[in-house]
């Protein structure tokens, strides 16, 4: 078990690292909720993609801000706030993974020690993200039909997994960020 003074420790990277991404370059904050944004109107659309190119046959994209919210509207009505939070915390962690991973690229101009588990989280959570009937489709793609439904917890289990995959890869690109001199300097 940690001690807390480890853990302080711990934290104290993070925030160090936070600091020097975002704080120091605010485009990099920009670039984070981009892709924060992106990465939830995928986790929507990937798993509703049918409803959404009817609805560009029907009428282009007038009515894919209708359809989103209506689709929103779903899964907290289906599976409820809870996952509703995830998609968005899942799409909040990835966007600023992402971008830290984006700085301490540019900044070293190596991939050594870089932690791309990251995109394992994103691609993890997106087989559970929305209510277990959109995400059937998606499943159906590894072979899995109606998967979901027979979990627990309808497939807040599988979200739940790559927020946590998440949250390890950011505690790990932070350290890396934290020790790593050049960034310190940019």
């Amino acid at each position: 078990m940690m001690s807390q003074r480890t853990i302080v420790h711990n934290l104290n990277k993070i925030k160090e690292s936070l600091f020097v991404v975002f704080v120091n370059k605010p485009l990099y904050l920009l670039s984070a909720g981009l892709i924060a944004f992106f990465i939830f109107g995928l986790f929507i659309f990937v798993t509703n993609m049918p409803i959404f190119i009817q609805a560009w046959k029907v009428t282009g994209f007038a009515l894919f801000p209708a359809v989103t919210l209506d689709i929103i509207n779903t899964i907290l009505s289906v599976s409820g706030i809870l996952q509703l939070v995830l998609m968005v915390a899942i799409a909040v962690m990835g966007g600023i993974n992402i971008s830290m991973i984006i700085f301490k690229f540019l900044v070293t101009r190596n991939v050594d020690g870089i932690n791309f588990t990251s995109f394992g989280g994103l691609v993890g959570s997106t087989f559970g993200a929305g209510c277990p009937a959109c995400s059937t489709s998606l499943l159906s793609i590894l072979g899995v039909s109606g998967g979901l439904s027979v979990l627990p917890f309808k497939g807040v289990e599988i979200t739940s997994l790559g927020l946590l995959v998440l949250v390890i890869s950011f505690y790990f690109t932070s350290r890396s960020i934290s020790e790593c001199e050049k960034c310190k300097i940019s």
